[in-house]
């Protein structure tokens, strides 16, 4: 069957979205399982490139990561200009890139980077996302994923849901469309369980669902660094463990306390109340889930001047909250890496979420691109 009759897609979308810090709050209110985003200034980028050369080289795609010489206008990166990132606080995170083909039903392994399970939920989202629009199109063109990203995996860094995202909103600008945060939320947690970074600020989310729950707005200013004791976990096999519900039930009463200092601290702008909430809510998962950092990062933070702390409920890093006005976590930075030995550590603020589409160079600004 040829392709007369139907659309061909050709050309390149670039698009990004943030990862999190784990979460500020996670747990069981009212009926609903929810959490409440921790959207920091770390970033996926995936290019989507159909029937059209990719970028060379997977790393080129850091230069659209606040911090490179990029700038946001309008909801679209514009280069040329400097944009302040994480990389002025101190030492970047690790780093995750790959380049592969979504033709085929399972991941090709490409000629940069290895094409693993992550990879492929990556290019499930491209598969499903331009199978929507041009049903059976990507079998008869050729599609290349290329991914850079901040976000170490299986951390609760939200490295999945920010790939997926990102992803998704470039496949879909190449079929001149743009999702709006609901559809980009539908699309995640039809692949796993996820974070609600395409949503613009913090918000509460149920990442079973996918369903916004309430927009709590932008956060005041807050640094965060980042611990990591090491190893990984598993985002689905987390949320089917026995007994979960019951656990989250049982925690509601300290859930619904974390949940008003964390709202109240939106509402006021007061960091004190938000990073109460947030260390409400990780002394919960402490008591069930232990993580063998979080009681000594939680002593470090009191001693150097911290708010308090969060934790990635389904993974394995703590975050060390400070309110740069009072406390910089750069200058803190040191002691803390001092004292916590064996763990990796790196710096970086909380932003409002929502992913973005990249204005790629000598292309107008132009991030769809249609055939005939």
């Amino acid at each position: 069957m040829g392709t007369q009759g139907r659309k061909v897609l050709h050309g390149r979308a670039v698009a990004r979205a943030p990862g999190t810090c784990g979460e500020l709050l996670q747990g069981f209110l009212d009926g609903e399982y929810f959490l409440v985003t921790c959207p920091v200034n770390q970033w996926s980028v995936v290019e989507i490139a159909v029937g059209s050369k990719p970028v060379g080289d997977s790393r080129l795609l850091g230069q659209f990561i606040p911090g490179s010489e990029a700038t946001v206008s309008g909801g679209r990166t514009e280069p040329g200009k400097k944009m302040e990132g994480p990389g002025r606080l101190g030492p970047s995170p690790p780093v995750r890139h790959f380049q592969c083909r979504a033709g085929a039903a399972t991941a090709e392994q490409g000629s940069r980077g290895a094409c693993g399970p992550a990879a492929e939920k990556t290019l499930k989202a491209v598969r499903q996302t331009l199978g929507r629009t041009t049903p059976g199109m990507i079998s008869l063109v050729e599609v290349t994923v290329t991914l850079y990203s901040q976000l170490p995996a299986g951390k609760g860094c939200g490295s999945s849901t920010a790939d997926i995202t990102a992803a998704a909103l470039a496949a879909a600008a190449l079929t001149g469309e743009v999702p709006g945060p609901d559809e980009l939320a539908a699309l995640a947690v039809s692949i796993e369980p996820s974070d609600g970074i395409m949503y613009p600020g913090v918000v509460a989310f149920d990442h079973l669902g996918g369903v916004l729950l309430e927009e709590l707005g932008h956060p005041p200013p807050m640094e965060v660094i980042v611990v990591d004791p090491g190893g990984s976990v598993d985002t689905v096999a987390f949320n089917r463990r026995e007994g979960l519900v019951d656990l989250n039930r049982a925690n509601e009463p300290v859930i619904r306390a974390a949940w008003d200092y964390i709202s109240f601290g939106f509402a006021t702008g007061c960091p004190e109340s938000i990073a109460l909430g947030a260390t409400l809510s990780a002394r919960v998962k402490q008591e069930n889930f232990p993580n063998p950092v979080f009681e000594p990062a939680l002593a470090l933070a009191k001693k150097c001047g911290a708010l308090g702390v969060n934790v990635a409920h389904s993974g394995t890093v703590v975050g060390v909250l400070f309110d740069p006005r009072k406390v910089q976590a750069r200058e803190v930075f040191p002691y803390l890496a001092e004292n916590l030995p064996g763990c990796r550590l790196w710096p970086t603020e909380l932003t409002g979420g929502g992913a973005v589409l990249v204005t790629l160079p000598g292309e107008g600004g132009e991030g769809v691109a249609d055939g005939e």
